[in-house]
């Protein structure tokens, strides 16, 4: 978890070793205010698909992935599933604030056509991190596990 900083800064104290002491001036002052901007990270986000035929009704299980900034904590939060197959983003119905569980959100998309579509994961953000889109996933009902 990122820190909260007030607008004052963190108070720092020098303790200057025997070494300094001995090689440099006097220090007389050890303690300094210091401003501290701690801004939000912002994760990665990567959707995958994989495609079944249930009955003659195609479904898409789409996973979005959602990984946070080094060693920090996973995001959490939710995602939302766009579909861009028309070349515009449309929020896919059922689909705008999937909760985020390890890391991963996850939604089946059902009903679908014979044909490609294509498809991005929204993270929504948080108090930590910052809003993040993953790339665009093409994938071909036609066939399974992309």
């Amino acid at each position: 978890m990122f820190p909260t900083v007030s607008n004052s800064g963190y108070e720092v104290t020098f303790t200057p070793n025997a070494n300094t002491t001995s090689n440099y001036e006097a220090i007389t002052g050890t303690t300094h205010t210091v401003a501290i901007t701690v801004s939000k990270a912002t994760p990665a986000v990567t959707v995958n698909a994989a495609i079944s035929d249930d009955t003659g009704s195609r479904k898409a299980t789409l996973t979005a992935t959602v990984a946070g900034a080094g060693d920090s904590e996973t995001p959490t939060g939710t995602v939302k599933f766009v579909n861009s197959t028309s070349g515009s983003d449309v929020d896919i119905t059922g689909a705008t604030a999937v909760t985020i569980t390890g890391g991963k959100a996850i939604y089946t998309w059902t009903g679908l056509a014979s044909q490609i579509y294509k498809v991005k994961a929204v993270y929504n953000g948080s108090g930590n991190y910052n809003t993040a889109t993953s790339t665009e996933l093409s994938f071909d009902t036609n066939k399974q596990n992309q």
